[in-house]
């Protein structure tokens, strides 16, 4: 009886030997998955933010702080209204915000706010983390600053509007033709020497018979 008592007490702490290896090889394993994944987050290049159900900071990677100018420490633990959202942007974000807590994952083009006060241009993308019961567990977003498109946007703009200016001054028009649609891309000015409305559409053929 002894023997038997003293092979199941072996067997027994055999088994919760390999329980123990087994559970701090599963730790260590989703340690390094975790380290992994922060990782990836903190090399990528736009910004990324995780938030709980409630919209309050669990971590931001090193891109977001850089973008916003404010440290780790001062987003985690913080609600909104967050501190890089500007006062009179407040309603928009709020709607986008909404709209991601209802499952609605559009890209919204915001305004956000530097620590030191200056405005710049982003696109927010957010997605969620569900469980099984469809409870939210956790948001999070990537945030891409845009103000170096935008500022090329706004340069294309303005020479465009100069070179419409120079061409009604000059009476100077200019045009592209388009081989495969068979289309010609007049400027305003190019349709008003010729007498025609502005933006109707014209073909080579077209043209010859003006």
């Amino acid at each position: 009886v002894a023997l038997r008592i003293k092979k199941a007490e072996d067997a027994l702490r055999e088994e919760r030997d390999s329980l123990d290896r087994l559970v701090e090889k599963r730790t260590k394993e989703l340690k390094e998955s975790e380290k992994f994944s922060k990782d990836i987050i903190d090399s990528m290049m736009d910004g990324f933010s995780i938030l709980d159900k409630d919209g309050v900071h669990v971590d931001v990677n090193k891109s977001f702080s850089k973008m916003t100018g404010y440290n780790k420490e001062e987003l985690i633990g913080i609600g909104p209204p967050h501190p890089y959202w500007p006062e009179e942007e407040f309603e928009n974000i709020q709607k986008a915000f909404e709209k991601t807590a209802q499952g609605l994952f559009d890209d919204f083009e915001l305004v956000f706010k530097k620590k030191n006060g200056e405005r710049f241009p982003v696109i927010v993308s957010p997605s969620q983390l569900k469980d099984d019961q469809g409870n939210v567990i956790t948001n999070f977003a990537s945030i891409k600053d845009i103000s170096e498109r935008k500022q090329v946007e706004q340069t294309l703009i303005q020479n465009q509007y100069y070179l419409k200016k120079a061409q009604e001054i000059g009476s100077i028009g200019s045009w592209e033709f388009d081989l495969i649609k068979n289309e010609l891309i007049w400027t305003d000015e190019t349709y008003r020497i010729f007498g025609l409305k502005s933006g109707a559409p014209l073909t080579y053929d077209k043209f010859i018979n003006i």
